[in-house]
């Protein structure tokens, strides 16, 4: 049929090299033929071939711009022979008039049949590839992979490199994020291939990075393409050791905070150390911070604030109150009321571990 020759000429998946073969496509021509012809005038229309051939081109794979192009092209030339035809039997232009009006109408509603039925099984295929790739995710984070696949297969499936360093990342949701799903996208757009899975509480996802240095890069771009605390497990050459990777990824999100909104299980070892153990380190934090916990929370808030700034500078008082925006001496101040509180002395190092330790456990297993 000659339509048919136009549309393998035109429309790239139907021509000689494409994915719907020339049978396929006679075919599906004489049905379009047949529908065309046979409504003209009868004002009935079966969509029912529209749709079988809408899900038959979703299971092929053709895109669906390209189906409805097809079709474009078939009703052009239709049309012509309509009107070539007029002329010769010398119709009057209401004739063709009446005819073009159907013509579109019925055209219109078999495209909308057959895109919504291509739609259908688009969905279900990319609902199948979304369960499938979330398997594979999951096996390679889990061990469990199915029998007969291997480490490698899986990551080559999920399109990562073979080879490079990888980390796990575990992102808290405590709602769908609709701006999560754009993670894997958007880390892509930049060089770094991922897959990801949603679990009940996180997203969880294998990272590659093709240097080490390009961790801080990472944490930048999560940052920016989430609100939500961020666990980032120790950096792996290869693939990580079953479990392993996410288990270190979400004691590392355990420990995150709204202040501390990204914590890397490698870069900060007294936050994760307060969180490996919950119960047993809210008990250490209760005993070493004494009866600092007795005081009220706006109290208690400004000791432990003086002490993380005296941290941060390096226990120097002049810095510490430059931080704080006070006089020196009520930074020493609060900290003589930190010692009588805690019985712990900042002049002796072991104690100074034990209470950062103990702020530490305090402040991130109540952080929610």
């Amino acid at each position: 049929m000659e339509h048919c020759r136009l549309i393998r000429q035109e429309v790239g998946p139907y021509g000689a090299d494409g994915l719907v073969d020339e049978d396929d496509l006679l075919t599906e021509g004489k049905a379009h033929a047949m529908f065309m012809l046979e409504t003209l005038g009868s004002g009935s229309t079966d969509i029912a071939p529209a749709q079988q051939v809408g899900r038959k081109r979703a299971q092929q794979g053709v895109p669906l711009a390209a189906v409805m192009s097809a079709y474009r092209v078939g009703i052009r030339y239709w049309w012509e022979q309509i009107g070539r035809k007029t002329q010769e039997l010398a119709l009057p232009s209401e004739s063709l008039l009446i005819a073009g009006s159907e013509l579109w109408q019925h055209q219109a509603e078999y495209t909308e049949a057959l895109a919504a039925a291509y739609q259908e099984v688009a969905t279900e295929r990319s609902i199948e590839r979304q369960h499938a790739r979330s398997a594979l995710v999951a096996g390679l984070l889990e061990g469990s992979l199915p029998v007969g696949i291997s480490t490698w297969d899986a990551a080559r499936m999920l399109k990562l490199p073979e080879a490079g360093n990888y980390v796990v990342v575990a992102i808290g949701l405590d709602t769908i994020d609709p701006g999560i799903a754009k993670t894997e996208a958007a880390l892509e757009a930049i060089g770094f291939p991922s897959a990801w899975r949603l679990e009940a509480d996180a997203q969880v996802g294998l990272v590659a990075l093709s240097a080490a240095a390009r961790l801080t890069r990472l944490q930048e771009i999560l940052k920016h393409n989430s609100a939500h605390r961020i666990g980032i497990s120790p950096l792996y050459d290869g693939i990580p050791p079953t479990g392993e990777g996410l288990r270190y990824a979400r004691i590392a999100l355990l420990a995150a905070t709204d202040a501390d909104q990204i914590v890397v299980f490698d870069h900060n070892p007294y936050a994760i150390a307060a969180v490996s153990d919950p119960q047993t380190m809210a008990r250490y934090a209760q005993t070493v911070l004494g009866a600092l916990n007795d005081l009220s929370t706006p109290d208690k808030t400004v000791l432990l604030e003086t002490f993380r700034q005296w941290i941060t500078a390096g226990g120097t008082v002049a810095e510490t109150a430059e931080l704080l925006f006070c006089h020196p001496n009520t930074v020493r101040y609060r900290l003589r009321r930190l010692k009588e509180l805690t019985g712990r002395d900042i002049a002796r190092p072991s104690d100074v571990a034990e209470l950062w330790l103990a702020v530490e456990a305090d402040t991130r297993l109540h952080s929610d």
